[in-house]
């Protein structure tokens, strides 16, 4: 009895296999066999033969993959699937959680399930993690398929016990089929950002959707750890395309490929980023900017290339700022680095491309489909392609953030794509994503209050307090002296009389909670005063304090003062125009007054250059060659009727300097100067050639 009803349930199982979603199917069954403990992919073969249409493409080709697989650890397993011509997809890596087996798992190109979210035995139907359309690209279906499966983790054993395919006339359709007017091999028909007219850019439009990041089915919340969901949509003109170049390195050293490194890491690929063009023609022109690095990540549920500070997830409380990436971090996840491939395309099956609350559908997209159908994570080409989104579940390593000490409460979830700004985007002011969230495995019934202090008018003398307790309060109370402010939040803006320091307290209540702060606040609105010292980007501040100063920051640099002096170097300001602007420095100081009290507080002092006297800068450098291609570049002062002592430093677009060069100890030949530059410098760089008399500056470029 026990061998029939088995048998009965196999039958039954492959006609659902066969006649779900199909007008005409044929299936194949595959072998079996041990999986091996702790070692590379085993094949499991099997013959396939007489398809009716030899050739898979959209009308037919592969519709599922079907399964089963006994072991007492399937999150040990990954999981590959490997044609005729040697394409291979993933099916599954790492998945499962704690559980057992595949029991009649089903792969195919319609369900809305993933894989990577379901929990062991998966009696279900899953999208698998790269698409079966892989497979009908127009190879020869006949021949000997492979499923591949490796145990990476020692101590589990199991076994394949059967497996198939589904062959149909309704296939999942191939990744590089557009089914919109903009194709890859004719681009005549494809839109350009605004109505514009070719010749022009295609740049993608990269978004991180929220309702991965709202939904609670999407995110996991254990003690100390918050794990979450992020799916980065393409919803732009162009591809988002990515090419590794073929210099590998460890540290500075170029070696032959992904390796592990002295230092225990694997190595790094330099990687570009490919723009579409729009020409008046059919073709497409490229444009190729290097922008980052992949690296090859072994963690299980990996095991492939991914692309470097690709995203990076932070709980955030509300600051006054309109960008949420600038409000005050509470818990940070580590910079994410993602393999980059088209995984959804965008829709309502899963709600992947979602910003401010607008869903982007895949059909109203100019150019849909637009990208060569980015299907694997490989060391050559990955990318998003204009309609879809890749899928980084909270299963996988790297998309935890800790959550140390936090109350239960309310705060914000902040997801940014490409935090370093490294990537061309069509439009940058929607790579940041911000929902509101609810904690509830923290620790119950704390809060916490804190507030920092910043000028927000000096003509005017408004002090903006902003609260930084935790977690977002119900309601708050500001006090100084008699005057009480209710359910001001986050920031309270405050116009002091005449007086220097005053007592500021702070209440906050959240959900039967309540936490107050009393602060000595000190203001010195004139306190900075800026003055020219004689070098192209510096300048100092006589800083007039009451007390003797400890300690400041100016910005994100800390700097030890000597005395009541202070050199800062707005280079922005300074580089963009003869006459700079007015500009503010925000500064963090300490002082001890006469008892020996130490307190501090941070604010911001504007200071107007325009008055400050700067001497004359003339771009009158001949350098070259420029672009540099190698480790070294000449500046020709050949027209000065004499060489004098110079200094040459480099700075990046940030106004930091990364080099700096005397050119008394270095080659000169006939009044060529040649200048060393580090092999890792890569891009546009700014010169400044300083001598006693004047200083000189102009611009590098390093390939």
């Amino acid at each position: 009895m026990r061998t029939l009803h088995f048998s009965l349930r196999k039958i039954l199982f492959l006609l659902f296999i066969i006649l779900r979603f199909s007008a005409f199917a044929q299936s194949y069954s595959g072998l079996g066999g041990a999986i091996p403990d702790h070692s590379t992919a085993r094949s499991y073969p099997m013959l396939v033969s007489s398809l009716d249409s030899n050739i898979l493409d959209f009308d037919f080709g592969v519709e599922r993959v079907w399964l089963k697989i006994h072991h007492s650890a399937v999150r040990d397993l990954a999981i590959y699937l490997m044609s005729p011509d040697g394409t291979t997809v993933e099916l599954c890596s790492g998945n499962g959680g704690l559980g057992d087996d595949f029991d009649s798992t089903v792969f195919d190109g319609v369900s809305t399930r993933l894989i990577t979210m379901g929990i062991a035995p998966f009696r279900d139907a899953y999208l698998p993690e790269h698409s079966l359309g892989l497979f009908n690209n127009g190879q020869l279906g006949n021949g000997v398929w492979r499923l591949l499966v490796a145990d990476y983790v020692a101590g589990d054993t199991g076994s394949v016990l059967e497996w198939g395919i589904v062959f149909s006339d309704n296939p999942v359709a191939p990744l590089s089929f557009s089914s919109g007017p903009c194709q890859d091999y004719d681009g005549r028909s494809c839109m350009c950002p605004d109505s514009g007219i070719a010749p022009c850019s295609l740049l993608p439009d990269m978004i991180i959707s929220e309702t991965m990041l709202k939904d609670t089915f999407w995110r996991r919340e254990t003690t100390g750890l918050l794990r979450v969901t992020n799916s980065c949509a393409n919803i732009g003109y162009g591809p988002m395309e990515l090419e590794g170049t073929g210099r590998w390195k460890c540290g500075d050293s170029l070696v032959s490929g992904p390796i592990l490194c002295p230092d225990g890491n694997w190595s790094k690929q330099e990687l570009k980023q490919r723009i579409w063009k729009k020409t008046s023609g059919p073709l497409f022109d490229f444009e190729d900017t290097l922008v980052g690095a992949m690296q090859f990540h072994a963690d299980l549920g990996h095991r492939h290339l991914h692309i470097d500070d690709w995203a990076q997830n932070t709980i955030r409380i509300k600051g006054p700022e309109t960008d949420p990436s600038q409000w005050p971090v509470i818990a940070s996840g580590k910079k994410v680095s993602f393999c980059v491939y088209d995984h959804l395309q965008c829709g309502d099956a899963f709600y992947n491309c979602v910003y401010e609350d607008s869903l982007y559908y895949y059909s109203r997209l100019s150019n849909r489909g637009l990208g060569t159908g980015y299907d694997a994570c490989g060391a050559l080409i990955q990318g998003i392609s204009v309609g879809y989104s890749d899928v980084y579940d909270w299963t996988l390593e790297g998309q935890e953030i800790p959550l140390d000490s936090l109350c239960n409460g309310k705060y914000y979830l902040v997801a940014e794509l490409d935090p370093k700004h490294l990537f061309r985007d069509l439009n940058r002011n929607n790579n940041v994503s911000v929902v509101e969230i609810e904690l509830r495995n923290q620790i119950a019934g704390c809060c916490k209050s804190s507030f920092r202090i910043d000028t927000i008018d000096k003509a005017e003398n408004i002090y903006q307090f902003v609260s930084l307790a935790i977690p977002a309060p119900d309601s708050v109370l500001w006090e100084i002296g008699d005057l009480i402010r209710r359910d001001m939040f986050p920031v309270f803006d405050f116009e002091p009389d005449s007086q220097e320091s005053f007592t500021i307290r702070l209440h906050v209540f959240s959900d039967g909670c309540r936490d107050s702060i009393s602060r000595q606040v000190h203001l010195f609105p004139d306190a900075c005063v800026p003055e020219w010292i004689g070098s192209l980007y510096d300048f100092k501040y006589e800083c007039y304090l009451t007390d003797s100063l400890r300690f400041m920051r100016v910005n994100t640099s800390d700097v030890s003062p000597n005395a009541n002096y202070l050199k800062i170097s707005p280079f922005h300001h300074l580089f963009t125009s003869k006459t700079p602007a007015e500009i503010s420095v925000k500064m963090l100081y300490e002082t001890e007054d006469s008892n020996g009290c130490i307190y501090g507080d941070t604010l911001v002092y504007y200071a107007d250059f325009s008055k400050v006297e700067v001497p004359d800068k003339k771009s009158v450098l001949l350098v070259y060659p420029n672009p540099v291609y190698g480790n070294e570049f000449i500046i020709d002062f050949s027209i000065w009727e004499e060489l004098p002592p110079l200094t040459i430093r480099i700075f990046d677009l940030q106004g930091r300097e990364v080099s700096s060069y005397n050119h008394i100890n270095g080659k000169i030949i006939e009044k060529k100067v040649v200048v060393p530059i580090k092999d890792e410098m890569r891009g546009l760089y700014l010169l400044q050639v300083e001598t006693e008399k004047s200083i000189h500056v102009g611009k590098i470029s390093k390939i």
